[in-house]
Protein backbone atom coordinates (compact mmCIF):
# COMPACT_ATOMS: atom_id res chain seq x y z
CA UNK A 1 0.00 0.00 0.00
CA UNK A 2 1.42 3.29 -1.09
CA UNK A 3 1.28 6.29 1.33
CA UNK A 4 -1.62 7.72 -0.95
CA UNK A 5 -3.73 4.87 -0.36
CA UNK A 6 -3.07 4.72 2.90
CA UNK A 7 -3.94 8.25 3.73
CA UNK A 8 -6.98 7.94 1.96
CA UNK A 9 -8.25 4.60 3.95
CA UNK A 10 -7.67 6.55 7.45
CA UNK A 11 -10.21 8.30 9.51
CA UNK A 12 -11.09 11.91 9.23
CA UNK A 13 -11.57 14.10 11.87
CA UNK A 14 -14.75 15.11 13.05
CA UNK A 15 -17.04 17.90 14.94
CA UNK A 16 -17.26 14.71 17.84
CA UNK A 17 -13.81 14.47 18.28
CA UNK A 18 -12.07 17.67 17.45
CA UNK A 19 -11.39 18.53 21.01
CA UNK A 20 -9.69 15.78 21.86
CA UNK A 21 -6.15 17.40 21.47
CA UNK A 22 -4.41 20.50 19.56
CA UNK A 23 -3.54 17.92 16.51
CA UNK A 24 -7.48 16.92 15.92
CA UNK A 25 -8.10 20.67 17.13
CA UNK A 26 -5.94 22.22 14.57
CA UNK A 27 -7.05 19.62 11.41
CA UNK A 28 -10.73 20.40 11.77
CA UNK A 29 -10.11 24.62 12.18
CA UNK A 30 -8.03 23.69 8.49
CA UNK A 31 -4.53 24.85 10.06
CA UNK A 32 -3.09 21.35 9.11
CA UNK A 33 -3.88 18.24 7.58
CA UNK A 34 -4.30 14.88 9.47
CA UNK A 35 -6.26 11.29 10.22
CA UNK A 36 -6.03 8.56 12.40
CA UNK A 37 -5.44 4.67 12.18
CA UNK A 38 -6.41 2.32 14.66
CA UNK A 39 -6.86 -1.69 15.42
CA UNK A 40 -9.66 -1.65 13.09
CA UNK A 41 -7.48 -0.72 10.19
CA UNK A 42 -4.51 -3.36 11.09
CA UNK A 43 -6.90 -5.98 11.31
CA UNK A 44 -8.02 -4.92 7.55
CA UNK A 45 -4.49 -4.39 6.52
CA UNK A 46 -2.13 -6.55 8.12
CA UNK A 47 0.84 -6.48 6.16
CA UNK A 48 0.64 -2.39 6.60
CA UNK A 49 4.69 -1.00 7.53
CA UNK A 50 2.54 0.34 10.28
CA UNK A 51 1.15 -2.75 12.62
CA UNK A 52 4.04 -2.62 15.28
CA UNK A 53 3.39 1.10 15.98
CA UNK A 54 -0.47 1.05 16.49
CA UNK A 55 -0.40 -2.44 18.63
CA UNK A 56 1.66 -0.18 20.57
CA UNK A 57 -0.02 3.35 20.65
CA UNK A 58 -3.53 1.96 19.80
CA UNK A 59 -4.11 4.93 17.60
CA UNK A 60 -1.68 6.44 15.58
CA UNK A 61 -2.12 9.91 13.45
CA UNK A 62 -1.00 10.52 9.91
CA UNK A 63 0.27 13.73 9.05
CA UNK A 64 0.67 14.59 5.23
CA UNK A 65 3.38 17.10 4.10
CA UNK A 66 1.48 17.95 0.29
CA UNK A 67 2.62 20.14 -2.11
CA UNK A 68 0.92 21.18 -5.20
CA UNK A 69 -1.83 18.61 -4.67
CA UNK A 70 0.29 15.56 -4.10
CA UNK A 71 1.24 13.76 -0.71
CA UNK A 72 5.15 14.04 -0.33
CA UNK A 73 5.67 12.21 2.81
CA UNK A 74 3.02 11.22 5.56
CA UNK A 75 4.69 11.57 9.20
CA UNK A 76 3.54 9.34 11.66
CA UNK A 77 3.58 9.66 15.25
CA UNK A 78 1.58 7.68 18.13
CA UNK A 79 -1.38 9.69 20.08
CA UNK A 80 -0.74 8.53 23.58
CA UNK A 81 2.70 8.26 24.07
CA UNK A 82 4.26 9.67 20.58
CA UNK A 83 6.87 6.89 20.73
CA UNK A 84 8.95 6.00 17.73
CA UNK A 85 7.31 8.74 14.82
CA UNK A 86 8.60 7.43 11.54
CA UNK A 87 7.87 8.55 7.90
CA UNK A 88 7.17 7.08 5.59
CA UNK A 89 8.37 9.29 2.65
CA UNK A 90 8.64 9.50 -1.33
CA UNK A 91 10.18 12.88 -1.54
CA UNK A 92 12.14 15.04 0.81
CA UNK A 93 10.51 18.27 1.26
CA UNK A 94 10.28 21.15 4.10
CA UNK A 95 6.93 20.88 5.87
CA UNK A 96 5.13 24.56 5.04
CA UNK A 97 6.12 25.42 1.55
CA UNK A 98 3.11 24.71 0.03
CA UNK A 99 1.20 26.96 2.29
CA UNK A 100 3.64 30.15 1.60
CA UNK A 101 1.70 33.64 0.77
CA UNK A 102 1.75 33.46 -3.07
CA UNK A 103 3.09 36.31 -3.63
CA UNK A 104 6.61 35.65 -1.42
CA UNK A 105 9.81 37.02 -2.28
CA UNK A 106 13.45 36.59 -1.08
CA UNK A 107 13.78 38.35 1.70
CA UNK A 108 10.22 38.00 3.08
CA UNK A 109 10.57 35.94 7.23
CA UNK A 110 9.86 32.32 7.74
CA UNK A 111 9.65 31.12 10.59
CA UNK A 112 10.83 28.01 12.01
CA UNK A 113 9.47 25.97 14.63
CA UNK A 114 9.62 21.85 15.63
CA UNK A 115 6.78 20.41 15.44
CA UNK A 116 3.68 20.12 13.24
CA UNK A 117 1.32 21.35 16.18
CA UNK A 118 3.63 24.16 16.56
CA UNK A 119 3.26 25.15 12.86
CA UNK A 120 -0.24 24.93 12.99
CA UNK A 121 -0.42 27.55 16.56
CA UNK A 122 1.74 29.98 14.52
CA UNK A 123 -1.04 29.91 11.68
CA UNK A 124 -3.98 29.84 14.39
CA UNK A 125 -2.34 33.37 15.77
CA UNK A 126 -1.48 34.44 11.86
CA UNK A 127 -2.87 32.44 9.22
CA UNK A 128 -0.54 33.77 6.45
CA UNK A 129 2.40 33.16 8.14
CA UNK A 130 5.43 31.35 6.53
CA UNK A 131 6.04 28.39 8.71
CA UNK A 132 8.67 25.30 8.30
CA UNK A 133 7.95 23.03 10.23
CA UNK A 134 11.35 21.05 11.05
CA UNK A 135 9.38 17.76 12.62
CA UNK A 136 12.52 17.59 14.68
CA UNK A 137 15.56 19.84 16.27
CA UNK A 138 17.72 20.03 13.10
CA UNK A 139 18.11 20.97 9.84
CA UNK A 140 20.07 19.14 7.57
CA UNK A 141 22.29 21.03 4.81
CA UNK A 142 20.38 20.07 1.85
CA UNK A 143 17.14 21.67 3.77
CA UNK A 144 19.56 25.02 4.86
CA UNK A 145 20.73 25.80 1.20
CA UNK A 146 16.82 25.03 0.12
CA UNK A 147 16.02 27.95 2.81
CA UNK A 148 18.94 29.87 1.90
CA UNK A 149 17.90 30.43 -1.96
CA UNK A 150 14.48 31.43 -0.27
CA UNK A 151 14.65 34.34 2.40
CA UNK A 152 18.21 36.05 4.04
CA UNK A 153 15.09 36.59 6.73
CA UNK A 154 15.15 33.21 8.81
CA UNK A 155 13.76 33.14 12.91
CA UNK A 156 13.77 30.32 14.70
CA UNK A 157 11.26 29.68 17.73
CA UNK A 158 13.19 26.83 19.94
CA UNK A 159 11.32 24.43 22.19
CA UNK A 160 11.94 25.23 25.57
CA UNK A 161 13.79 22.22 26.49
CA UNK A 162 17.01 20.34 25.80
CA UNK A 163 16.03 19.98 22.32
CA UNK A 164 15.68 23.71 21.45
CA UNK A 165 19.05 23.82 22.53
CA UNK A 166 19.94 21.36 20.23
CA UNK A 167 18.33 22.96 17.35
CA UNK A 168 19.79 26.42 18.06
CA UNK A 169 23.19 25.04 17.94
CA UNK A 170 22.61 22.73 14.72
CA UNK A 171 20.89 25.46 12.71
CA UNK A 172 22.40 28.87 13.39
CA UNK A 173 26.60 27.76 12.06
CA UNK A 174 24.57 25.98 9.36
CA UNK A 175 23.13 29.02 7.94
CA UNK A 176 25.52 31.21 9.07
CA UNK A 177 27.71 29.37 6.44
CA UNK A 178 25.29 30.40 4.29
CA UNK A 179 25.31 33.95 4.92
CA UNK A 180 22.33 34.04 6.87
CA UNK A 181 21.95 35.14 10.71
CA UNK A 182 19.40 33.28 12.38
CA UNK A 183 17.25 35.42 14.37
CA UNK A 184 15.50 33.32 17.74
CA UNK A 185 12.62 34.32 18.78
CA UNK A 186 11.90 32.44 22.87
CA UNK A 187 8.44 30.67 23.51
CA UNK A 188 6.18 32.52 25.71
CA UNK A 189 6.78 32.12 29.14
CA UNK A 190 7.01 28.91 30.60
CA UNK A 191 5.67 27.48 27.28
CA UNK A 192 7.29 24.39 26.02
CA UNK A 193 6.54 25.30 22.09
CA UNK A 194 4.02 27.22 20.45
CA UNK A 195 1.51 24.22 20.96
CA UNK A 196 0.99 24.83 24.26
CA UNK A 197 -1.55 27.64 23.32
CA UNK A 198 -3.84 25.28 21.56
CA UNK A 199 -3.64 22.73 24.67
CA UNK A 200 -4.95 25.87 26.26
CA UNK A 201 -7.35 27.01 23.94
CA UNK A 202 -8.80 23.58 23.76
CA UNK A 203 -9.48 23.62 28.16
CA UNK A 204 -11.02 26.66 27.71
CA UNK A 205 -13.47 25.35 24.37
CA UNK A 206 -14.24 22.17 26.81
CA UNK A 207 -15.64 24.27 29.75
CA UNK A 208 -12.02 22.82 31.79
CA UNK A 209 -10.69 26.65 32.41
CA UNK A 210 -11.53 30.04 31.98
CA UNK A 211 -8.61 31.84 30.88
CA UNK A 212 -9.58 33.89 27.72
CA UNK A 213 -7.95 36.98 29.07
CA UNK A 214 -4.52 35.11 29.57
CA UNK A 215 -5.16 33.45 25.65
CA UNK A 216 -5.41 36.69 25.02
CA UNK A 217 -2.44 38.07 26.53
CA UNK A 218 -0.19 34.98 25.06
CA UNK A 219 -1.80 36.03 21.37
CA UNK A 220 -0.25 39.26 22.04
CA UNK A 221 2.91 38.46 22.88
CA UNK A 222 3.70 36.44 19.55
CA UNK A 223 1.78 38.99 17.34
CA UNK A 224 4.41 41.15 18.53
CA UNK A 225 7.29 38.87 18.02
CA UNK A 226 6.34 37.95 15.32
CA UNK A 227 6.28 42.21 14.27
CA UNK A 228 9.67 42.83 15.89
CA UNK A 229 11.63 39.54 14.54
CA UNK A 230 9.91 39.14 10.83
CA UNK A 231 10.38 42.84 9.91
Amino acid sequence: MNIYELYEKANVVTKENYLDDKYTYLTYKGLIDMRTIDYSFMINNPDSSLVDLIIQEKVVYLLPNIFEGQIIDIYVRGRETQNNPKTLRNKNLLYGLSTFNKDFKYGDPIFLVEGIADYGALKFIKNDLNVIALRGDSLSKENAKILSTLSNNIILIPDNDDGGKISIKNIKPRLRKLGIDLKIFNNYGSFKDTGDLIDLVIKVENGKANNIEEIKTIVSYYESGIKLYGS
